[in-house]
């Protein structure tokens, strides 16, 4: 709980939030060498907003977000109170936890 706490009170660096911003962009054009990848992409999106997706609009949507926005979004938006954990396995140590 104290890596979370520290995380929203701290939020994210400018070289991790732009590492993950390019490999966000990355990953969308790879996706885009599937046509099956595709068209799943296509039909669940269609299915879940009604709407056609539209792949610029999802770029430039990525690209504009900000270091201060999602920075933002984690002070005000995230609430870690009703959080829940599970650990599956043998002799597991839950003492990171607290």
């Amino acid at each position: 709980m104290k890596i979370l706490e520290k995380f929203k009170a701290d939020g994210v660096g400018e070289k991790e939030f732009i590492g993950a911003k390019n490999q966000n962009l990355a990953s969308n054009v790879m996706a885009q060498e599937s046509t099956a990848t595709l068209m799943m992409l296509y039909a669940k999106y269609l299915l879940v907003t009604g709407q056609v997706y539209d792949n610029e609009s999802r770029i430039k949507a990525m690209e504009n977000l900000s270091l201060d926005r999602v920075n933002n979004y984690i002070k005000n938006e995230m609430d870690f109170s009703k959080l829940a954990v599970s650990l599956v396995g043998k002799n597991v140590d839950a003492s990171f936890i607290k």
